[in-house]
């Protein structure tokens, strides 16, 4: 007797992707681009009344119990929803080439979304968002939040990552939009880059951009390199070649540090010798906005290792 077994339908992948996707957006468009973040744990209202955030072990304590429970503790500790600023330039760089790839991409956005709209909308509020006191544009997360290794970090501090991703999303507006305000602002960040982040020298004129203003221990990869991608990014505009010479720099130090397997660690510091696909992820991305937008095509072959250790290990 043949034993027929039952077959499966095919998934229809596209369908369920532009589903998932329409979900997204209207979720993000009902809470007004507002959210949560893993590590927005020292905004809770109930953990300053209780004057626990003056002590930094109460604090590192605080972000890791809500970085890690698996039932959301925000509501019951009083922390609010808010804007983050690499959040809103992540949304906006993902409206702005959905606006740009109309004719295919427009039909997964909710009915109700004008889109242009919310590009302006988005860009003006990002700017809005900006960090004060700094050489350039910058921006920082809305909390404040407790580092291993001691760094404490206020609310709003500029970060390279924090930067990176809203003047990514600025110049995606530019290019929806023509707007030339968000083109200004996006290229003015460059000047944080250059002026403001500390610099660990190496060979040469090789050297790892800081991750933030602080004078700390932060020699970290994914961060230095998103300086690169953000500095490539803008010369790909104004055609400074103070922009490719730092972003080269930045991009040396780190194929320097590249293991023969073609892997990175997370940074420097003793404590962040870990691999993962999340931080290896962004080197990725990095190095490759970094050779499209740059020209420069001596990091295609370190780019094809890493690329390949990514796939062999993390899937």
């Amino acid at each position: 007797m043949i034993n027929r077994r039952k077959s499966k339908r095919p998934i229809d992948w596209e369908s369920k992707v532009q589903e998932v996707t329409r979900n997204l957006f209207h979720y993000i468009e009902v809470e007004d681009f507002k959210g949560w973040d893993p590590y927005d744990g020292l905004n809770s209202k109930l953990f300053k009344g209780l004057y626990l955030d003056r002590v930094q072990f109460f604090r590192h304590a605080w972000i890791q119990l809500f970085k890690r429970s698996p039932l959301n503790l925000r509501r019951l500790t009083l922390v609010p929803k808010g804007y983050n600023s690499k959040g809103i330039g992540l949304i906006l760089s993902a409206y702005s080439k959905l606006y740009v790839a109309k004719e295919t991409n427009i039909d997964i956005l909710p009915t109700s979304t004008d889109i242009l709209s919310k590009i302006n909308q988005l860009g003006e509020l990002l700017i809005s968002m900006k960090s004060e006191g700094y050489s350039g544009a910058s921006w920082g997360y809305n909390f404040d939040w407790q580092a291993r290794g001691g760094l404490f970090f206020k609310s709003n501090l500029p970060t390279v990552v924090a930067t990176t991703y809203a003047a990514y999303g600025l110049f995606d507006a530019y290019e929806a939009t023509g707007e030339r305000k968000f083109l200004e602002t996006a290229l003015d960040s460059v000047n944080f880059v250059l002026k403001d982040l500390n610099r660990d020298y190496r060979r040469k004129e090789s050297f790892l951009f800081s991750y933030s203003v602080h004078k700390g221990n932060d020699k970290v990869y994914n961060a230095s390199l998103l300086g690169s991608k953000l500095l490539a990014r803008a010369y790909y505009y104004n055609k400074d070649e103070r922009l490719l010479a730092a972003a080269r720099g930045s991009v040396i130090a780190v194929l320097d540090a590249q293991e023969p397997d073609g892997s990175w660690i997370y940074g420097e510091a003793t404590f962040q010798n870990w691999k993962d696909s999340y931080h290896t992820g962004f080197n990725l991305e990095s190095l490759y906005d970094y050779m499209i937008y740059s020209g420069d095509n001596s990091v295609e072959k370190p780019l094809e290792l890493a690329l390949k250790f990514y796939f062999e290990n993390f899937f």
